[in-house]
């Protein structure tokens, strides 16, 4: 898998590339035209233009950005992961890890195309739960289904409200709302024996972590 970053902040780009030299070996800084990246590549985009992220849309990877403004179009671009400036680089990396590990597997095979969720396994194409032990199917709500998907992009299952407000919702930080918390009860009675005192969707550090496995 090849990476193409298109930083806009020279010495963000720097240090990008310092910290991530041991990491990777395909890591390309370049100026090209999607014409010119092959499909299954990762990119990274700083501060991009309306016209930069629809020519880049369909590609998995990151998109950094300094204006809150840039949040009204991110509904568009369910394969970029938005994360707002200014960013600590070792999360950065981490995260960019972690996206381009899953970029990878979802761009090569369907390998990983169910979770296992406790009893349950989650169905991400028929955004449903089965148990199978129960021959019982449950199904999720498109923000239930999104918010299992966010969670399991990280490898440790962990998202912090911020992220999964800004990603799935679209909602500012400084934004007042029980959204997210009132999507965390009907999932949780979904999926746990005992909504009051979860096992695989719990909350952790200012935000949420699930506890999954790939079948």
């Amino acid at each position: 898998m090849h990476v193409f970053c298109f930083f806009k902040t020279f010495a963000l780009g720097q240090a990008f590339q310092t910290y991530l030299h041991k990491n990777i070996s395909s890591l390309v800084f370049s100026d090209e035209k999607q014409a010119n990246i092959p499909s299954s590549s990762f990119i990274i985009l700083e501060d991009p233009t309306p016209q930069e992220l629809e020519i880049y849309k369909n590609f998995y990877g990151i998109c950094l950005y300094a204006s809150p403004d840039l949040v009204s179009y991110t509904k568009e671009f369910p394969h970029l992961i938005f994360l707002q400036k200014p960013i600590y680089l070792p999360f950065l990396v981490q995260i960019f890890l972690e996206q381009a590990q899953k970029s990878m597997l979802l761009t090569t095979s369907n390998t990983h195309e169910s979770l296992k969720i406790g009893p349950y396994h989650y169905k991400k194409l028929q955004r449903s739960l089965l148990d199978l032990s129960q021959h019982k199917t449950i199904s999720l709500t498109e923000k239930e289904a999104a918010l299992l998907d966010f969670l399991s992009m990280r490898s440790d299952g962990y998202a912090t409200r911020a992220e999964l407000l800004e990603n799935i919702w679209k909602f500012r930080n400084d934004i007042s709302t029980r959204t997210l918390e009132s999507h965390i009860y009907t999932l949780r009675k979904k999926i746990e024996p005992n909504p009051n005192s979860p096992e695989y969707l719990l909350t952790k550090e200012g935000g949420y972590c699930l506890k999954y496995e790939f079948v």
